[in-house]
């Protein structure tokens, strides 16, 4: 029988208060510029606001599904990993097209994302034996 590990735990609710609160910022914003009309998947700066927006929704959602229990939590965790690596290099190559350097925070989302990934395949699950 397998129990959760503190670690785990940790790791799950971070995702989740992390998520709601990254949420909790880009969502008003998003609506306010789709709004304005100035929302354009060509600037960088939106585009950034995209990938952040999508990154804390997923790390959201998986920390919910792996709180309630479900088996392919580890799964997850890689495929978010690299939605935000497909999107962010769609960030990078924007840079490219417009000529301009990518700053540095914009890198945020990807490294977030490893990290995250990391940390679930690193932390050891508890097995219980009868």
């Amino acid at each position: 029988m397998k129990s959760n590990s503190l670690g785990l735990q940790i790791l799950w609710w971070a995702e989740i208060v992390v998520g709601a609160r990254a949420l909790l910022f880009l969502v008003p914003v998003m609506i306010s510029k789709w709004q304005v009309r100035s929302l354009s998947p060509s600037s960088l700066e939106d585009w950034f606001l995209w990938v952040a927006m999508v990154a804390s929704a997923l790390y959201f959602f998986i920390g919910i599904a792996s709180l309630a229990g479900h088996k392919l939590w580890r799964v997850f965790h890689a495929v978010a990993m690299v939605i935000v690596a497909l999107l962010t290099l769609g960030l990078w190559n924007i840079s490219g097209r417009q000529q301009v350097s990518l700053p540095l925070f914009c890198l945020l989302p990807a490294v977030g994302a490893l990290c995250a990934t990391a940390a679930a395949y690193s932390i050891k699950v508890k097995i219980q034996r009868a």
